[in-house]
């Protein structure tokens, strides 16, 4: 049980809670009337959000489609890759990795790629676009999911190690994209083509912990970077971005970390947030997807009075649970 869990419960049960106040109200309750108008206006919100992030002209996800992944051969990754041809019947999914990809399908194209490497990197996608080009297809989903943490303080990270980090976390992301963007504005017009970008961040991004410097700094660094780029591509009607803000999954690199207070920061699933970002992307929504549901709260956190933001901290136990290299 978690305060996520809570919360989507009452969510589901929205909709009789606001008719049961409206109907007592009605009755002579000015309490259940005011409750039931509040009720209202949190569903007239969510109804407008969800129409102004909702791209009506996209089409959604099919056989027609063709997805580049990066850091898609295990955990959250492959997950996305597993259901973008089980659920969604892409034509093909390109994995970027360095590590053979887990689930292995005919359409399924994995290609060894150190993401850090910038000419390998951009050599690997060219020679991807130019294979699509010939068969008549194009890239239409890009999912930026490589990532690498360190272990270490810091003052004890070496200049090879902090290169490393950005150029797996950070750059890779921009030199990918732009690969990719300068395909596709060259001809979208022409084909009436459509791009998908999904980034995957991270919640340190916003709010850095202890021993985690590095790592929080290329996801903050990433995050500005999508935010920027989608107002870049406004102009655009077929570009679709979404930015997702994880905690901490239930696989990948966290694994050495044990996480407290799970009522208010529980343990992402990464098959539940895997469908979540591609049922997103195949109703052709933009924007954040936030999991779990404080994430939302923590650019608040960054702004509270400092003995607040430190009670936080203490609370949360965020700054002990990241341990060091000896």
């Amino acid at each position: 049980m978690s305060i996520d869990s809570i919360v989507g419960t009452i969510q589901g049960l929205l909709n009789p809670i606001l008719f049961l106040c409206i109907g007592l109200g009605l009755k002579g309750s000015r309490y259940w009337l005011f409750i039931g108008f509040c009720l209202g206006a949190i569903q007239l919100f969510r109804l407008i959000d969800g129409k102004v992030k909702t791209n009506s002209q996209y089409k959604g996800l099919g056989p027609q489609d063709v997805a580049l992944i990066t850091g898609g051969s295990k955990g959250l990754g492959c997950e996305m890759v597993k259901q973008l041809v089980q659920e969604y019947h892409v034509k093909k999914v390109y994995v970027l990795d360095i590590i053979p990809v887990e689930y292995t399908q005919e359409n399924v194209l994995y290609y060894y790629c150190d993401v850090g490497n910038k000419q390998h990197l951009t050599e690997t996608i060219k020679g991807i676009v130019k294979e699509c080009k010939e068969n008549e297809d194009n890239i239409s989903v890009f999912i930026n999911n490589a990532g690498i943490r360190h272990h270490k303080s810091i003052l004890s990270l070496q200049d090879t190690d902090i290169e490393k980090l950005y150029n797996v976390n950070l750059f890779s992301f921009i030199w990918g994209i732009r690969v990719i963007l300068d395909d596709f504005l060259s001809h979208w017009k022409v084909q009436n083509r459509k791009l998908s970008v999904i980034t995957i961040s991270s919640v340190l991004g916003i709010l850095a912990p202890r021993n985690l410097s590095i790592y929080s700094s290329t996801k903050a660094a990433l995050t500005q970077v999508h935010e920027g780029l989608e107002l870049e591509l406004r102009q655009y009607p077929m570009v679709n971005s979404l930015l997702v803000l994880p905690g901490q999954l239930g696989v990948g690199m966290f694994d050495d970390v044990n996480p407290s207070r799970q009522f208010l920061a529980p343990i992402v699933d990464h098959i539940q947030l895997a469908r979540d970002i591609l049922q997103a992307v195949n109703k052709g929504q933009c924007g954040v997807l936030c999991r779990p549901l404080y994430g939302r709260f923590l650019p608040l956190v960054k702004v509270l009075p400092y003995s607040m933001v430190k009670m936080c901290r203490i609370f949360s136990q965020m700054d002990e649970k990241v341990k060091i290299d000896e």
